[in-house]
């Protein structure tokens, strides 16, 4: 074949990402003085393996040397002349399986009807008549995945086989490649063996390639991996195009850059998600500031100190102030608060930042009794102590009494897994530790105040266990935002 004829790529080989500018600069510098030393394989009529080769032969006027493949699986040919060389990230190999998968799927139909027509699964076997499930058939099947197993630890260790890296590879597998161990099972199972990936994560790729294949796209790339395409992938249409588009240009492939692009992008999300539902709220509710009366199961816009409810009226506090530090006179009026409202022996359980647990403590030990602390683990979170470096992966919550005898409250644990929500406020704590504390400290129909409901997560709960609540915040915003999310207890 004349160098002046052009030849096409095939698509199995497109399957494989390009050579970096740097790569493709070496191996012309390796077929300029060793000339070509690798052949082009070519199948079907077209380049199997050796486009880069090809391209380089072109540029440089050297006259190329092409072989015919001739085995059973050009798939995994291409896969194991190029898959060790291109240090391909764990996401991009599980993208890369996605897309062999109609290959995998097509050369598996063709195995079966040379199957069918042998007599047997094995073939062989079948062809040589010796019948299924005898002692002779059993013998002979593991014998074969003996052999299969030492192909696959094979094919895992031939690092030499790229030969579209250096010009200087070895001849193809011959015609009984892949190894049988690879022809057995479902199709993402082969793909994931083949790519040396993880079946679960091929999965993922799968239906993200369905559901927003242009970040797939980014992820076959190397700039995102599969985790964080998932995220992307949840973002609106919109807001999903331009993180693709600032994700392309991060040429520093930096996790750090892709991680703040992303955070960036769910908080317009959310922002856009708030501004929405407090125009809804202003149409269907005009006011919302708190008229004085004590209304169970309402929320209104009130300061804490304009807070004034019947003594003795309440069965729990359980609510999550601003913690930075000036806000600390605030648990001094939650403290006031609480003395006056809560009945005797019931409890307020509140939120507070680690830095500032004393001051806490103390301002609240003059109106009630410190009883225990809970933790509420955040092994997502990113918080950090920067003056004395350290991660925070736990959040306090504080545990009070007013005097009298202990109200009737169920065992609890003093620790509860979180996760992380902040759909409708930037400090809005998830579901989890209200749910097991109010269930363990209330009873149904009891009421449970929350002077500072920020995204609602309390007067949420209380609706979805059966309890009353009254809560405010001074936020009219995070009234409304409250309010609208009560809607979907």
């Amino acid at each position: 074949m004349l160098l002046t004829e052009k030849l096409q790529t095939h698509p199995i080989a497109d399957l494989m990402p390009s050579m970096s500018e740097e790569e493709y600069k070496n191996l012309i510098e390796d077929i300029k003085v060793n000339g070509l030393i690798e052949p082009i394989y070519l199948y079907e009529g077209k380049i199997l393996d050796g486009r880069h080769r090809y391209r380089a032969c072109t540029e440089l006027g050297i006259e190329p040397r092409f072989e015919e493949y001739s085995g059973n699986s050009p798939v995994s040919f291409v896969i194991s002349k190029n898959l060790k060389r291109r240090h391909l990230t764990e996401s991009q190999k599980a993208a890369l399986a996605v897309e062999l998968l109609p290959y995998i799927e097509k050369e598996a139909k063709e195995r079966q009807i040379k199957a069918g027509e042998s007599g047997g699964k094995y073939g062989v076997l079948g062809g040589r008549g010796i019948k299924k499930g005898s002692g002779e058939y059993n013998e002979k099947v593991s014998q074969f995945n003996e052999q299969d197993n030492q192909e696959l630890k094979d094919l895992n260790k031939n690092t030499d086989n790229d030969s579209d890296t250096s010009g200087n590879g070895k001849k193809p597998l011959g015609g009984n490649f892949p190894p049988r161990g690879l022809n057995r099972g479902r199709s993402t199972e082969i793909a994931a063996k083949l790519v040396d990936s993880n079946q679960k994560y091929v999965k993922t790729a799968k239906k993200l390639s369905q559901q927003a294949p242009e970040v797939f796209d980014v992820v076959k790339e190397g700039k995102i991996n599969i985790m964080q395409a998932k995220k992307i992938a949840e973002l609106p249409e919109e807001v999903r195009k331009s993180v693709v588009e600032k994700v392309k240009d991060n040429t520093d492939n930096k996790n750090k850059t892709v991680e703040k692009v992303i955070a960036e992008a769910k908080k317009q999300v959310i922002t856009s998600k708030i501004e929405n539902l407090a125009k809804k709220s202003v149409e269907e509710i005009p006011n919302v500031k708190w008229d004085g009366k004590f209304t169970i199961n309402t929320i209104s816009q009130a300061d804490i100190t304009e807070i004034n409810i019947p003594e003795n009226s309440i069965d729990l506090i359980f609510t999550d102030p601003p913690y930075h530090d000036e806000y600390i006179e605030l648990y001094d009026k939650l403290g006031k608060l609480a003395q006056k409202t809560l009945k005797d022996g019931a409890f307020c359980i509140v939120y507070c930042g680690k830095m500032f647990l004393p001051e806490v403590i103390n301002k609240m030990q003059n109106y009630l009794e410190y009883v225990s602390i809970f933790a509420v683990f955040h092994p997502f979170s990113k918080s950090k102590i920067n003056k004395y470096k350290i991660f925070e992966n736990w959040r306090p919550i504080l545990l009070f009494k007013k005097s009298g005898e202990n109200t009737y409250h169920e065992w609890v644990q003093d620790a509860v897994i979180g996760k992380r929500d902040k759909e409708y406020h930037e400090w809005q704590q998830d579901e989890q530790a209200p749910l097991q504390l109010i269930k363990a400290f209330t009873v149904e129909n009891q009421i449970v105040l929350d002077p500072f409901v920020g995204g609602g997560t309390i007067p949420y709960v209380c609706k979805k266990l059966n309890r009353n609540f009254i809560a405010f915040d001074k936020d009219e915003t995070a009234v409304r935002l409250s309010i609208e999310r009560l809607k979907k207890a």
